[in-house]
């Protein structure tokens, strides 16, 4: 495999010029070969030939082009994964303007690019365009239906429109892909509990208060496994108390502090269950030691816990 065509604005030096070519793939009719370290922006061929007892029977080769970015501002091309990669990493630093302009770019090229799509219909989500996302998220998953996050992603926007029945068909869609995507798990709890399926929620926020924590650390950005764990074990909670009764929720908060022992928002919550069971001493206590760890509603319930059974801070 050689080289057919090299931008001008392309240098082949040393390293960067070398391939990694390895062995062929062969099952039933296909057969699949692996290389790495082609160049973004060149034109490659590949010539192929087809032998039988030292005899070439046949030579085919064919061309193909590595997808190349040349963004605004910086140097050298780029391939479309590193475009959208630095875009990502604009996106999660909070620049969703400088992201999606980078996605926009990549999609003047690319408009069928399915990673392009999904991230641009998510940063116009997130600042609140949900009718400009719809379409974005929509084409991504039509591009590829086999990818968990897009029907998650879309499931949400769905959700923020009114549209549950349809949000919940993508939540399922990504469980039925992944059955341990711990977003799509809480989306589909929220789901059905705004339906009143409160068996089914149930079900939901357990499976991740409960997945091991390098399962949830494999899916979320680091440092934020924890809280996932602690926001699905919280809404479990609620849940319980809802359906079960506080006795029940109780005992479920009680688990959830001998995990967490100096998270305030659990001391909070527990402190709002026991005043609403009239057991206003123990819930002043929950409330001071939630605002001794810092939490601001723990420092209001402890000035008037008397009226907490009332109205939750």
């Amino acid at each position: 495999m050689q080289p057919a065509y090299v931008p001008p604005d392309v240098e082949l030096e040393g390293a960067a010029a070398e391939r990694d070519e390895s062995c062929f793939d062969q099952s039933l009719n296909y057969t699949t070969f692996h290389v790495a370290g082609l160049l973004p922006g060149l034109s490659y061929a590949l010539t192929v030939g087809l032998e039988s007892d030292g005899n070439m029977l046949a030579l085919s080769t064919r061309t193909f082009s590595v997808g190349s970015i040349l963004l605004p501002g910086v140097e050298g091309r780029l391939s479309v994964a590193d475009a959208l990669d630095a875009g990502a990493q604009l996106h999660n630093a909070r620049d969703r303007a400088t992201a999606s302009r980078i996605y926009r770019y990549v999609l003047e090229i690319f408009p069928d690019h399915p990673q392009a799509q999904h991230l641009l219909g998510f940063a116009l989500y997130q600042d609140g365009e949900l009718r400009q996302a719809l379409p974005y998220l929509y084409r991504a998953v039509q591009s590829n239906e086999s990818d968990q996050n897009f029907h998650n992603s879309l499931g949400i926007c769905l959700k923020s429109l009114g549209r549950v029945d349809e949000a919940i068909q993508h939540y399922r869609r990504a469980l039925e892909l992944n059955p341990m995507q711990v977003q799509a798990s809480i989306n589909l709890g929220d789901a059905m509990q705004s339906q009143g399926k409160w068996e089914e929620a149930l079900k939901e926020y357990s499976k991740v208060a409960k997945a091991p924590m390098s399962l949830i650390e494999s899916q979320v950005e680091p440092g934020k496994a924890e809280n996932v764990a602690k926001d699905a074990t919280g809404r479990m909670c609620e849940l319980i108390r809802v359906t079960d009764g506080w006795y029940h929720a109780d005992r479920c908060l009680n688990e959830a502090l001998e995990r967490w022992p100096d998270e305030p928002v659990f001391h909070n919550d527990r402190g709002n269950l026991l005043a609403n069971a009239g057991q206003f001493e123990t819930a002043l206590d929950e409330y001071k030691r939630s605002s001794d760890l810092g939490l601001l509603a723990g420092k209001v319930s402890a000035q008037y816990p008397r009226n907490v059974h009332q109205s939750h801070v």
